[in-house]
């Protein structure tokens, strides 16, 4: 790939296809990964001359499914330029997880504070500015399915910014990134993020091995995670990612907050069906069908029936005219 490939990222359902779609030129192709049945998109960003791939979501870079391993080796391999990572504003906790994994390998990043719609519904906002302010980066707000912010994110493809990296790591763990991001110096893209991947999962030694490492450097890599993975109980895959969990759970009280939730979220429901086009039409359709009943049928046979027969005729005449004739001014029972 060439200079200028920006990358998007994000949690599976997180809306970062609709975005590819409304970012990228007419020219889309769809390309399989040699070796798999995964695909990812591929295009120009529209009225730019960016390269711009959407793998699948991922839901963490200490992947086991074959989409998200995939999709994490595509991000490595390709040495992206840029990354517009789509955040779920209704789920901050798990983007901010893997927001906090790619802060790791230096890559210059745009947030996309995405399904804010939906987030209100559960009574969530998301502080945008202290977001930005805690990362480092600028965050961009938008509805996707429905066109909102899309232009706004175009324009801030010129301002991307290599995120703050905000987890501090065990000792044993940083020490162990630190010598495996020494020896990977000048031979990989990112030399700390590819030792983070390398501890978490070994089954990424043969990613790495692809980049024409030399055995010798593999090998003493290989043996700083067997060190480390000596030291510790748990699996080193599993502590790190209770790790980035813990850490973006703390996170996310700094800038999100959660109300009670006033309105009845089946009536919310049928308020967001009703302004989208393929929904809405029908449902209209549907209210002015009943509104004929009510007024054609109803209103008209039976309404009008009983208040003229039952409410004027059988009540409300004859009493005003026995009222108006004890006073004597017959005159006004003749009107």
């Amino acid at each position: 790939m060439s200079e200028n490939t920006v990358c998007l990222v994000g949690n599976v359902n997180v809306g970062k296809s609709t975005i590819f779609h409304e970012l990228a030129d007419k020219g889309q192709q769809e390309v399989v990964c040699p070796g798999t049945s995964v695909s990812y998109n591929l295009s120009s960003v529209k009225g730019d001359t960016s390269i711009l791939i959407d793998p699948p979501g991922i839901n963490s870079l200490l992947a086991s499914s074959e989409d998200e391993q995939v999709s994490r080796n595509l991000i490595i391999t390709k040495k992206v330029d840029k990354i517009i990572q789509v955040l779920d504003a209704h789920n901050m906790i798990r983007s901010i997880s893997l927001a906090l994994q790619f802060s790791e390998f230096g890559i210059p990043t745009v947030f996309v504070l995405n399904k804010e719609d939906m987030a209100q519904i559960r009574g969530i906002t998301v502080d945008s500015e202290k977001l930005s302010v805690l990362f480092g980066v600028k965050v961009v707000r938008t509805v996707a399915r429905e066109k909102q912010g899309i232009s706004t994110l175009r324009d801030s493809l010129e301002y991307t910014a290599v995120p703050k990296r905000l987890l501090q790591f065990p000792t044993d763990i940083e020490n162990a990134i630190q010598k495996m991001a020494q020896l990977l110096k000048d031979k990989v893209h990112s030399p700390r993020g590819e030792a983070l991947l390398m501890l978490a999962d070994k089954s990424f030694f043969s990613t790495v091995s692809e980049s024409k490492l030399d055995s010798e450097t593999l090998e003493k890599c290989e043996a700083i995670r067997a060190e480390l993975q000596a030291q510790r109980r748990k699996p080193i895959n599993l502590a790190l990612s209770e790790l980035f969990m813990f850490h973006a759970t703390r996170l996310a009280k700094d800038f999100q907050q959660k109300k009670p939730v006033l309105t009845a979220p089946f009536m919310t429901a049928i308020g967001r069906a009703a302004s989208q086009l393929p929904f809405g039409v029908p449902m209209a359709i549907m209210a002015f069908f009943f509104m004929y009943l009510f007024v054609g049928k109803l209103g008209a046979e039976y309404l009008v029936g009983f208040i003229e027969g039952r409410i004027f005729e059988g009540f409300i005449v004859p009493e005003v005219s026995r009222i108006v004739g004890l006073t004597g001014l017959t005159w006004l029972v003749d009107l």
